[in-house]
């Protein structure tokens, strides 16, 4: 049975490229070298990786609440990974990307779950 209503483009958009993100945080465990990183930063993006998890299921649902934590989320881990020094603009692609379309969204979201 199809869902009662129907998910714009932006949030199928903004769900991909977080699952992608995701996969991308899990594979970053096993390739950095190990005199980049602490013994805790293993954890921490997994951890990282299970809080993109849910902010996407709950753009999936078309949670409005999804965007603010995100943002907050993707806020603290930056101001961490530049602390660390190991801070990339590349890393901030993706991000980015499902901020704005999120951000776009948002009145979308709240006018079809009126």
């Amino acid at each position: 049975m199809m869902d009662e209503t129907k998910r714009p483009l932006p949030i199928i958009i903004i769900c991909t490229l977080g699952f992608i993100e995701i996969l991308l945080v899990i594979f970053s465990i096993y390739t950095m070298p190990d005199y980049l990183i602490d013994s805790w930063y293993p954890p921490y993006l997994i951890l990282c990786a299970l809080i993109i998890m849910a902010c996407m299921i709950a753009f999936w649902h078309m949670q409005n609440w999804a965007i603010y934590a995100y943002a907050a989320f993707i806020s603290i881990n930056q101001m961490l990974v530049y602390h660390m020094g190991v801070f990339s603009i590349y890393c901030m692609i993706i991000p980015t990307i499902i901020l704005v379309l999120g951000c776009l969204s948002i009145k979308r979201i709240e006018k079809q779950l009126s």
